[in-house]
């Protein structure tokens, strides 16, 4: 699932984009001129990352476990249940 999330942090879109990179090309430009990207740094982060790199202004990496608490926008540690 990927979100798109307003300057407070707060979700204000969830979908889900298949695998695929004109899927995650055209979602990228549909978001606003002044975007900020994170892309959780997992085992395909780099690829990600050289696919968008100069689609937005700014592109950052975010750790895996740490992060907004779904939208509350207090870092914290993240356990996420199976």
């Amino acid at each position: 699932m990927d979100d798109s999330m307003d300057d407070k942090g707060r979700i204000v879109e969830t979908v889900r984009l298949k695998n695929e990179p004109k899927d995650l090309i055209v979602f990228v430009d549909r978001l606003p001129e002044d975007s900020k990207i994170a892309i959780e740094e997992t085992g395909n982060w780099y690829y990600f990352y050289e696919l968008l790199e100069g689609t937005s202004p700014e592109i950052h990496l975010a750790h895996p476990l740490k992060g907004p608490g779904n939208g509350r926008g207090e870092d914290q540690d993240r356990q996420d249940r199976l």
